[in-house]
């Protein structure tokens, strides 16, 4: 009986697991899980435990409840190649001066397991620029770590927080979120030694992921967990929320637009300022203007160069930094991008970003090189040795005063 309820527990366990949601899909799949399962059922009423049986019927209950097993009936189980394709990616990303043992910053990545539709469901896979950008973001921290305090010192300290466009599998976002994690964690510390503060919560901007697909979107959630974003830091404190938030970008109105839809919201709501600037998700709910927006590949229409900048134009603080990164060619919109910028009132410079793949001013070894090159073109959609990436940095001027 001891031993049965032990293995019980096991699958309870692996059921309740918040950091991987599909294990308990893959476990339920396999040929033996039934058999164990009966088995601790039939073995329990033998026996007379009631114990045994009292668990076995609800792990039973909890599988055919929230993932719709059959436990009447075996599925198919999953392949060998089926179950390796359903392992996270796991990105190990270079930092710089990291005053820590670690010298790589770690983000585990899952890919949905959905088939791809009709729609062409572009942030099922991964693509070379999201890791270009995450490896840039990671040796250039400050960026995101200084992203709200640069912007409220320009524009008299309105603005906070940090937005992730077209996410997909999430790589950037989570790779902010990661940084301003270890971030807390280094302060924490020195705050612990200094005694200056017991158990505070970390006062920051929210990091928005947002996508248009509701697959990718509930993948974010499951990528927050896989990488215990959000979880309360060994003293106590809690990082700034991590939020997924649906965002199709043609619903973000034209600046006069905006203007004349917000001023309308203020006559009818007195708790907002006629001064909220605000984006839209995808439910209508009005959310604030960031002072750091993220995003990679996410131009491949012809019209997507004027909805990108609109929406950045829309969602951007000003005093606020937009940082996209393209490839160079094969991409429609991208030569486009920055005439639609300076049309809505962006500022924009455009550079090669130097990748670690072949960057002359690389810190990597040959050896090393032709690695990352070898794991790129295993984890990401169309990546070759020349692939060349385009990064624009966009700034919102400050008009108001």
């Amino acid at each position: 009986s001891k031993e049965l309820l032990q293995i019980l527990t096991i699958l309870e366990n692996v059921h309740a697991a918040d950091t991987d949601c599909v294990l308990s899909e893959e476990v339920s799949r396999h040929d033996g899980f039934l058999r164990c399962l009966n088995s601790c059922q039939e073995e329990g009423k033998c026996d007379n435990d009631k114990a045994v049986q009292t668990l076995a019927g609800h792990v039973e209950a909890t599988y055919n409840t929230d993932d719709g097993i059959d436990t009447n009936s075996a599925l198919p189980v999953f392949t060998r190649s089926e179950l390796q394709s359903r392992l996270p990616l796991v990105f190990e990303l270079p930092q710089d001066k990291l005053p820590q043992e670690e010298e790589e910053l770690k983000v585990l990545i899952h890919l949905p397991t959905d088939d791809e539709t009709e729609q062409h469901d572009t942030g099922f896979v991964m693509w070379p620029s999201a890791v270009a950008l995450s490896r840039w973001i990671t040796k250039n921290p400050s960026v995101v770590l200084n992203a709200g305090a640069a912007c409220n010192a320009a524009n008299g300290g309105v603005g906070g927080g940090i937005l992730e466009l077209g996410a997909g599998c999430g790589l950037v976002g989570l790779t902010a979120a990661t940084l301003l994690r270890q971030q807390l964690e280094l302060t924490t510390q020195e705050e612990e030694e200094e005694k200056q503060h017991d158990g505070d919560s970390y006062e920051g901007g929210t990091l928005f992921l947002t996508d248009y697909n509701p697959t990718c979107l509930e993948n974010l959630i499951r990528n927050i967990r896989l990488n215990d974003l959000g979880k309360k830091t060994e003293s106590g404190r809690t990082t700034s929320p991590t939020v997924v938030v649906g965002l199709d970008f043609f619903d973000q109105l034209p600046e006069e637009e905006a203007a004349a839809l917000q001023l309308e919201v203020f006559n009818n709501n007195q708790n907002l300022s006629s001064e909220d600037q605000y984006w839209l998700d995808m439910d209508g709910t009005q959310r604030p203007q960031v002072s750091l927006i993220l995003a990679s590949d996410v131009m491949a229409y012809s019209n997507d160069a004027d909805l990108v900048a609109n929406t950045i134009m829309t969602a951007l603080v000003e005093g606020g930094r937009a940082i996209l990164v393209s490839p160079s060619i094969g991409r429609f919109g991208v030569e486009d991008f920055p005439e639609c910028c300076r049309n809505v009132g962006l500022d924009v410079e455009v550079t090669r970003l130097e990748s670690d793949h072949d960057s002359e001013e690389s810190n990597l070894t040959e050896e090393e090189q032709d690695t990352l090159v070898q794991e790129l073109e295993s984890a990401c959609v169309g990546f070759k040795e020349n692939y060349k990436f385009t990064m624009f940095t966009i700034d919102k001027p400050i008009t108001s005063k």
